[in-house]
C-alpha cells in the first residue's frame, strides 16, 4: 500500500516550492523599497539643502560628538539624541550660527529663530548672554562661555529634529 506521504508528496513539494518563491520575491521587494526610499532621502536632503543657506558652527573648536540621529537609551527604549557637542573653555566665544531672532536667552539657553522656520538652540553656561528679541547675524559674538564645559548645539524645523551639521558650511564641520 502507497503511504499518504508519497501519494501527496509531489503536491505537498511544489507547495513548499511555492512559498520559497514568494517568500523571496516579498523579501527582494522590501530591499528594492529600501532602497529607493534611502535613495530620495538622498535626494530629498540634496534639494532641501540646495534651497537653505549654510550656517556657521557657534564655535571655534571641534564637535566631539557629532549628531547621531537615535541611541537605545539605559532603559532600552530608543530615544533621539538632538545635539553636537563642543568641548568649550571658560572665556571662549559664542557665535550666532544664523542671522536671525533671539527668541530666548538666559544663562543656559540661547534660542535663535531663522528664516524658514529654523530654531537653533545653544545649551551651555553664558556670561553675559544676548538679550531676547535682538537681531543678530552668522558668525558675530553673542555671548561668552561662563565656565569650561561642554556646549549642545541643536537645531530643529516645524518641531522636527534636524542634523545640525548638515547646516554647517564644510570647512566649518571638522
Amino acid at each position: 500500500m502507497i503511504s499518504w506521504l508519497e501519494k501527496r508528496g509531489s503536491v505537498i513539494l511544489i507547495v513548499i516550492c511555492a512559498l520559497v518563491v514568494l517568500f523571496s520575491a516579498l523579501y527582494t521587494r522590501q530591499d528594492d523599497l529600501k532602497r529607493a526610499a534611502a535613495k530620495n532621502a538622498a535626494a530629498d536632503k540634496s534639494d532641501t539643502l540646495k534651497n537653505v543657506p549654510l550656517f556657521c558652527a557657534p564655535v571655534a573648536s571641534v564637535p566631539v560628538q557629532a549628531y547621531r540621529g537615535v541611541f537605545k537609551s539605559e532603559s532600552g527604549l530608543w530615544q533621539l539624541d538632538p545635539y553636537v557637542r563642543y568641548t568649550v573653555k571658560k572665556g571662549d566665544q559664542i557665535l550666532s550660527p544664523c542671522g536671525g531672532i533671539i527668541a530666548s536667552a538666559d544663562k543656559q539657553h540661547v534660542v535663535i529663530r531663522a528664516e524658514d522656520d529654523l530654531v537653533f538652540a545653544l545649551t551651555g553656561s553664558f556670561d553675559p548672554f544676548p538679550q531676547s528679541g535682538s537681531t543678530v547675524s552668522a558668525g558675530t559674538e553673542i555671548a561668552v562661555c561662563a565656565s569650561s564645559g561642554v556646549l549642545l548645539f541643536s537645531l530643529t524645523k516645524d518641531g522636527n529634529t534636524l542634523d545640525p551639521l548638515s547646516y554647517l558650511t564644510p570647512r566649518e564641520v571638522f
